[in-house]
């Protein structure tokens, strides 16, 4: 019995392993934020905000899609935005019925403004999204983001930071920003440390960079996952690679088609890789840039993406074996997956409402 309605969708428990709290803003709470502490913008008007800070009827481009960013820096006035946005990333998230999310942030971005130290930030954004997820059942874990576009001693006050509290606040490491003209090669004895404490790894590649990006970051720097990846596809040795490494790829359709990562969602690599074996998840990148959510997601990767619903079962189990936990944690998970019908068959159809 296959899926029936979008609303089915929305009833099954998901798990979201990338996800940027910096792309999950609500375009009215910023908007508010500006207003209530005497922000300018370039608009106070909400619709014309949204064409600045979310994709709307922008042609697909990279570094076009990165400027939706540019209002955000240097923008977070105080330690109450911070938490809001923080609590309403999972509330969010929770509402599309997420069970586990791992929110990605760079505690720079939200220290710049008014010279927070990273240390408090991180506070803030952990006490804010902390607090949604008690209150709606979820859990949520975080991963520390630095983007290689910015020069490495505007970075290091947060990699500092991230080293020095550890496990005790976040579960993974990930570099992303402009692949294109930004080499990795600055953070690489910072990756080094990152391992050495526990953290996961998972870096930013052949997004809008090549295949040679998802292999330096595979063999040389040790990613366990790649966000997006979507070009691993045109090396197959790299491929081979990747399956040899049993390395995740962290796919977010609606961004990758945002950004011209690819031409069209028919054309989407992630169905093919899946079928190869690779390990494939869904996820929704920056939803509120975006304008999408993880049910979105999975009704493209059905309607364009050419995805058959027991497909949908496949990346839900690798989310949860790919997630930044240990073992013991990662069956807690699965658990709650359970309800989602046939979950724990290796063949099956997804049928249809799940109460």
């Amino acid at each position: 019995m296959a899926v029936q309605t979008r609303q089915d969708l929305q009833a099954l428990p998901k798990i979201d392993l990338h996800r940027h709290l910096e792309g999950s803003v609500r375009p009215a709470t910023f908007l508010e934020i500006a207003r209530t502490r005497h922000i300018p913008l370039p608009t106070d008007d909400l619709e014309g905000l949204c064409r600045l800070i979310q994709v709307t009827d922008d042609p697909p481009d990279f570094l076009q899609f990165l400027s939706k960013f540019d209002l955000f820096r240097g923008f977070w006035p105080d330690r109450e935005a911070i938490e809001r946005v923080a609590f309403e990333a999972v509330e969010d998230a929770a509402q599309d019925h997420v069970v586990y999310l791992e929110l990605r942030y760079a505690p720079v971005h939200f220290a710049r403004k008014s010279c927070f130290r990273a240390k408090d930030v991180i506070e803030w954004v952990t006490a804010g999204a902390r607090c949604a997820a008690a209150q709606y059942g979820l859990r949520v874990e975080f991963i520390a983001t630095v983007a290689r576009h910015y020069p490495l001693e505007v970075n290091l006050p947060g990699i500092e930071a991230v080293l020095e509290m550890g496990r005790d606040r976040f579960v993974g490491f990930d570099v992303a920003g402009d692949e294109i003209h930004f080499p990795l090669d600055p953070f690489e004895p910072y990756l080094r440390r990152v391992k050495e404490i526990g953290l996961g790894l998972t870096l930013h590649a052949g997004e809008a960079g090549g295949a040679g990006n998802v292999r330096q970051a595979i063999e040389r720097f040790q990613a366990e996952r790649i966000g997006h990846g979507v070009h691993v596809i045109q090396d197959e040795s790299t491929v081979q690679l990747a399956l040899q490494r049993g390395v995740t790829f962290e796919m977010c359709l609606t961004s990758n088609l945002q950004t011209a990562t690819v031409p069209s969602l028919a054309l989407h690599p992630a169905k093919d890789l899946l079928d190869r074996g690779l390990c494939i998840t869904l996820n929704t990148d920056d939803p509120s840039i975006s304008r999408t959510n993880l049910t979105r997601e999975w009704e493209l990767a059905l309607s364009e993406a050419r995805f058959l619903p027991s497909d949908l079962l496949t990346v839900s189990r690798n989310a949860v074996q790919a997630a930044f936990l240990p073992e013991r944690e990662k069956s807690k998970i699965r658990q709650i997956l359970l309800r989602i019908p046939n979950y724990g068959q290796k063949e099956s159809g997804l049928p249809g409402p799940v109460s």
